[in-house]
C-alpha cells in the first residue's frame, strides 16, 4: 500500500521545490530519501509536481528567450565544444531541458514551435553541430519532458490496464473494456465495466478504472469531474486505482464516499467477492 499522508506528501513537494538541480539528480535524491517507495511511485509525484509548475515556468522561457539565446552564445563562445552547456542552463533555472532546448531552437532559427518540435524528435537534422551535441543531450536526460517520458507514460498506462483486464480474468469476472462500451456507444467509458455480480466490502461495483499515476489533489479533481462522477452517475459505485499510491487528502474528495472507493491496488479476496 503506497498512501502517504498530507504531513509526508507536503514534505516531499518541498524537497523537489527547493532542489536546486536537474530533475534527474531530484529523482535520485529522492531515491535515497524514501527507500520505501517505489521508484515508479517518485517519479510519478515528481513528474506532476513538474506539470503543476509548468504553465509558469515556460512562460518565463517564453518571455526570456531572447535573453536565454544570448546566455547560451555567450557560454559556447568561451567553451566551444562543450555539449552540457543547455544541462546547465537548465539546471540552474530548474527549468526542463528538453522545454528549454525548444525555445532556444525557436529563437536561434526564428522558427515556429511545430518546426523546433520536430527537429527535437529528429535532432540529426540540426546542422549547428555544437547545438545539436546539447540537444541530444537534453533529450536522453530530460525524465520528464520529451519522447522518451511521453512513451514511457503510454506504455506504464497499458501495462497497468492490461494488468487489471489479467487480474480480472484470473479471477473468472465477466467484463467490457474501454473499447467494447465505446462500440455499444457508451460515451464515458471505465476502463472495466464488471459484468459479474462482483462486491467491495459489502458494496456492489460495477466499474473499476485504472490510473498509472500518483493521485494527488491537482489529477485527482479532474479524475472526479471528467470520469469519476460520470461512471457512477451511469453505472453506480465503483473503484479507481492510483497504481503509484495516493495522499490522504484525496480521499475526501470523491463524488460519493459510497459510490466512489479509491485504492492503490486490487482488492483482496477477503475485501472483493464475486457471486
Amino acid at each position: 500500500m503506497i498512501v502517504l499522508s498530507s504531513e509526508l506528501y507536503r514534505e516531499v513537494l518541498q524537497r523537489i521545490k527547493n532542489f536546486p538541480g536537474l530533475s534527474i539528480e531530484c529523482l535520485h535524491l529522492l531515491h535515497q530519501t524514501y527507500p520505501q517507495f517505489s521508484p515508479r511511485t517518485i517519479w510519478s509525484i515528481l513528474s506532476w509536481e513538474h506539470k503543476e509548475r509548468l504553465p509558469e515556468d515556460y512562460s518565463k522561457i517564453q518571455q526570456n528567450s531572447p535573453e536565454l539565446l544570448q546566455d547560451y552564445e555567450r557560454r559556447i563562445e568561451k567553451d566551444p565544444t562543450c555539449e552540457f552547456t543547455v544541462l546547465v542552463m537548465a539546471a540552474e533555472r530548474r527549468y526542463s531541458p528538453f522545454i528549454l532546448s525548444r525555445i532556444l531552437l525557436k529563437e536561434k532559427l526564428k522558427t515556429n514551435e511545430y518546426k523546433a518540435n520536430k527537429l527535437l524528435f529528429h535532432p540529426h537534422r540540426i546542422h549547428d553541430e555544437v547545438l545539436r551535441r546539447n540537444v541530444e543531450q537534453c533529450i536522453e536526460l530530460d525524465i520528464l519532458e520529451g519522447p522518451v517520458p511521453d512513451a514511457y507514460r503510454d506504455k506504464i498506462g497499458v501495462f497497468f490496464e492490461n494488468m487489471l483486464y489479467s487480474i480480472l480474468s484470473s479471477a473468472g469476472i465477466s467484463f467490457d473494456t474501454q473499447v467494447d462500451l465505446q462500440k455499444k456507444g457508451y460515451r464515458k467509458t471505465p476502463d472495466a465495466r464488471l459484468l459479474s455480480r462482483c462486491f467491495y466490502r459489502g458494496r456492489r461495483i460495477h466499474w473499476i478504472e485504472s490510473k498509472a499515476f500518483f493521485g494527488n489533489t491537482f489529477n485527482h479533481g479532474k479524475v472526479v469531474q471528467r470520469q469519476l462522477t460520470p461512471y457512477s452517475e451511469e453505472f453506480g459505485a465503483g473503484i479507481v486505482i492510483y497504481w503509484m499510491g495516493f495522499v490522504t487528502d484525496i480521499l475526501e474528495d470523491v463524488p460519493s464516499k459510497e459510490n466512489v472507493f479509491i485504492r492503490c491496488d486490487f482488492p483482496s479476496p477477503q475485501e472483493f467477492s464475486v457471486l
